[in-house]
């Protein structure tokens, strides 16, 4: 090629697919948790996601990798090292009756859980059922967000609904249960991922919400004062 390449052009260009969504078949549970952690930490993550591959005889991920998908014991690990947080995501793609009971962060080794490296921000259970399952009373659909009000919603052109509570529930996770209608294991990949990166990322700027909190009373004697001196102006 004749153009002079920027040094980063490849590795940025090449970012976009750094992180593909997967594949999911329905039905399936995810359980996602986001942590806040040091930027200096990556090599702690790192160190913290290779136990858990070794304790369940599985292939680490390279060192000074920055994301991670693998099939780990009973279930599929993703893992992501951001700037600010780490994501870890399991999940399972098997039967089910209740969504939310038994999820699939059971199944990962409750020592190296209580061990992983900073402060959970964003949890998040999935549950996402088949098109052939019984459709849901909507009494029935009240039992599982624990008769909390709930919000739901078609999405991808029709061709699922979603619903969810918008509550952190007593196992400190919160809430989405998705219904398979039309979608293709490509697709239905996409949507969980697209919901757990809202998820995370409306947490992630909530953070800033205290400090506005905060910060109102002397904006609002800030707006008062320059009233004052824009009427002294006028005069």
């Amino acid at each position: 090629m004749w153009l002079k390449d920027h040094p980063l052009r490849r590795e940025l260009a090449t970012e976009i697919h750094a992180r593909p969504h997967g594949l999911l078949l329905a039905p399936a549970r995810v359980s996602h948790i986001a942590m806040i952690s040091d930027e200096g930490g990556a090599e702690t993550d790192h160190a913290h996601l290779a136990a858990l591959c070794e304790s369940l005889s599985a292939d680490p991920p390279p060192p000074g990798t920055t994301h991670y998908t693998g099939d780990v014991g009973p279930f599929r690990l993703k893992w992501e090292r951001h700037t600010e947080f780490t994501t870890y995501t399991f999940f399972s793609e098997a039967p089910f009756t209740d969504p939310f009971d038994e999820p699939v962060i059971e199944q990962v080794p409750r020592q190296w859980l209580e061990s992983v490296p900073g402060h959970a921000l964003a949890a998040v259970h999935v549950g996402l059922e088949a098109r052939d399952a019984d459709e849901r009373s909507a009494d029935d659909l009240a039992r599982l967000f624990n008769d909390n009000p709930f919000a739901g919603s078609r999405m991808m052109g029709g061709q699922t609904l979603t619903w969810t509570d918008f509550r952190i529930h007593g196992d400190g996770f919160g809430r989405v249960l998705i219904r398979d209608i039309g979608l293709n294991p490509r697709q239905a990949g996409r949507l969980v991922q697209r919901l757990l990166e809202l998820e995370t990322y409306r947490m992630m700027a909530m953070l800033a919400f205290p400090e506005a909190r905060k910060a109102r009373p002397k904006v609002a004697a800030a707006e008062r004062e320059l009233g004052e001196v824009v009427a002294r102006l006028a005069e």
